[in-house]
């Protein structure tokens, strides 16, 4: 179903580290003592061959010694001036996503003046709006290309055509489409399942999510003819959710029934019985599917930030965390939470800031 346009244009947050550091003491030698100097117990100090007294005391910033050393930040020995302010360094997770695009004889068909698989390959990597190219530095990419040759009893099923998931991988992903066409079938299940076991095995940190962008009812390998593969699909999806990677489920036209294209969603997102559905993406013209990839890619980037070093219950009193650089509330529904000593968690409304393209969330502490 189709949705409002989000932002695309809106690039990745910057977090910068500002650290205010603690004033360092020094301590100095007394100038002209060829031995350690002595105390005479009434507070000062000479040295035994000249007993030339110097006066002990405090320096301030600035002042020279006879020894002609500047002492810019001075304290008495062991003490340290700790820092009013200091910004922790927050660490987006990084999601890992696999395109799955079917490349079945279908997709050849006309889509509002293009090819259906023209149209989803300028979507996804037009150099200047696609969305491998804006969000390649931000979520590792991975690319299915899937269908079958029945016309050879020999030829594999399904026949995949991928690219490993990586950061930066637009150059790979469209040199991929650009050198396939569409052709075959639609075994829509069986390629689900070798991609998403194939997508488990991958040891990377962050979400895994596969996004399926189908024009048609699946078929199988053991039955291209008639399209009757729905069952083996929704089976696949509810696999991969059990393996903890969720699927998105594109159409693109209309020839994908409303009632598979829910089964499709609600099974990549593990809705269970009474559960709300989940939303499905029916793409009837290029601005919607860019649309559709959009709302998905959203929906993908963590609202989870990795901190730097850890904080405690009791520290995060004494932190601000700020979004687009207006305060969020901590355990507030839509302000931020601390889930592990090493992770924070944005909520409701300052979640979906992020998820937009928010360009800025950064975390204040006091440091005392």
């Amino acid at each position: 179903m189709d949705s409002d346009s989000t932002d695309r244009s809106a690039g990745p947050w910057l977090l910068l580290p500002v650290l205010a550091l603690p004033l360092l003491a020094w301590a100095t030698a007394l100038p002209g003592c060829a031995e350690p100097c002595l105390d005479d117990g009434l507070g000062q100090m000479f040295c035994p061959e000249s007993e030339t007294e110097v006066a002990t005391g405090d320096t301030t910033a600035g002042d020279t010694t006879e020894a002609g050393t500047t002492e810019a930040d001075t304290a008495e020995a062991g003490d340290t001036e700790a820092c009013a302010v200091l910004d922790v360094i927050l660490i987006p997770q990084t999601p890992t996503l696999v395109l799955l695009v079917d490349q079945s004889l279908s997709m050849a068909q006309d889509f509002q003046g293009d090819t259906r698989w023209d149209v989803v390959r300028n979507v996804l990597t037009d150099p200047n709006n696609g969305i491998v190219p804006q969000f390649e530095g931000n979520i590792r990419f991975g690319l299915a290309l899937y269908t079958s040759d029945t016309g050879d009893m020999n030829a594999p099923c399904p026949i995949l055509t991928e690219v490993n998931p990586a950061l930066n991988n637009f150059a790979e992903i469209d040199a991929t489409l650009g050198m396939n066409a569409p052709l075959g079938d639609t075994p829509t299940g069986e390629s689900l399942d070798a991609v998403w076991q194939t997508l488990d095995a991958l040891d990377v940190p962050g979400k895994k999510f596969i996004v399926l962008a189908t024009d048609g009812e699946p078929d199988t390998c053991a039955e291209p003819n008639p399209n009757n593969g729905q069952p083996q699909s929704v089976a696949a999806a509810q696999a991969a959710f059990g393996a903890g990677i969720q699927t998105y489920i594109i159409s693109v036209g209309d020839q994908v029934s409303d009632a598979h294209l829910q089964d499709m969603a609600n099974a990549g997102q593990g809705v269970g019985p009474g559960d709300p559905d989940a939303e499905f993406y029916k793409s009837l013209d290029p601005d919607a599917l860019a649309t559709a990839f959009d709302q998905i890619l959203a929906s993908v980037r963590s609202c989870r930030l990795d901190l730097d070093n850890p904080l405690t219950a009791e520290d995060t009193a004494n932190c601000t965390l700020l979004v687009n650089g207006d305060p969020v509330g901590l355990d507030d529904p839509n302000g931020w939470a601390l889930t592990d000593p090493t992770e924070v968690e944005l909520l409701g409304s300052a979640c979906d800031t992020l998820q937009a393209g928010t360009s800025s969330v950064q975390m204040e502490c006091t440091c005392a």
